[in-house]
């Protein structure tokens, strides 16, 4: 096996194709294998750039685990992915409360 270093993570590069690395990687020593993900609802658009991608809420299942809120940048269609945040009920509710906290106006 060769790898390739970058940032924080180090590819098998003997997983190499043409059009760049696929999605088995190497963190921390742990493989990490393909992913999948399934949209199980979509919630609603946060914001929209110019590009065509969108900041997206949406309920999403991860290779197959329970799902989860994920707040996220897609291109369209849902064909790539930028980086986001995913969280539990639980999460999603405490995040709720500090954003009513923080963008409530203050009091004269």
């Amino acid at each position: 096996m060769s790898v390739h270093k970058v940032g924080h993570f180090v590819y098998d590069t003997s997983i190499f194709s043409p059009k760049g690395y696929k999605n088995a990687y190497f963190k921390e020593g742990i493989i990490m294998e393909n992913f999948s993900f399934e949209i199980k609802k979509h919630f609603g658009v946060i914001s929209s750039e110019k590009s065509g991608w969108q900041k997206e809420l949406n309920l999403v299942s991860w290779s197959g685990r329970a799902p989860k809120l994920d707040v996220r940048d897609w291109a369209p269609g849902h064909e790539k992915m930028g980086k986001g945040i995913t969280l539990t009920e639980g999460e999603a509710a405490a995040l709720a409360e500090l954003l009513v906290f923080a963008l409530a106006k203050p009091e004269n």
